[in-house]
């Protein structure tokens, strides 16, 4: 299990234009919001991105990315983001090896097929300008979650950045 404290595992995942993006390509300049989510277009992911949409400028005066991972193919991302008008960065890790760099995949119950079944528990890792795991947050509430999520950058500030 990954812990705040510890440098953040790196990836490199195909975005919904399927460009490359790089965590490495932020260190030094950008903090990251790095978001895992189960399913496009289930409530709680919905909510969660318009959210961290809506306060991108935000974000951008913090240097800070925000970032959505899961398994879902580029073009499912492409789909949802244009559904809704998303500004953040959909990221796909169609092999998952992302997700279990990050310790987010879970086994969960299929009760109509009897089994279990493996999907994404929804974390956010707060990660700083360095490459460190700041915060770590599992099934937070996705109404104020945004909103939360750039108080705990914001409390990050060195003294010389405070606004």
């Amino acid at each position: 299990m990954l812990r705040e404290g510890e440098i953040a595992p790196r990836f490199s995942l195909p975005d919904t234009d399927m460009v490359l993006v790089s965590s490495v390509e932020f260190k030094g300049s950008k903090n990251i919001i790095l978001f895992f989510y189960s399913l496009e277009d289930s409530l709680d992911c919905t909510i969660k991105a318009i959210e961290f949409s809506e306060m991108i400028h935000d974000f951008r005066i913090e240097n800070t990315v925000i970032i959505g991972i899961n398994s879902d193919c580029c073009n499912c991302h492409a789909k949802f983001r244009d559904r809704y008008g998303l500004s953040i960065m959909l990221l796909s890790d169609s092999t998952g090896k992302t997700c279990e760099a990050y310790k987010v995949w879970q086994n969960t119950p299929d009760k109509a097929h009897h089994k279990w079944k493996r999907c994404i528990r929804d974390s956010t890792f707060i990660i700083d300008k360095k490459g460190v795991i700041k915060h770590i947050l599992h099934e937070p509430n996705p109404v104020g979650h945004a909103a939360h999520t750039l108080d705990l950058i914001q409390s990050m500030r060195e003294p010389s950045e405070a606004a």
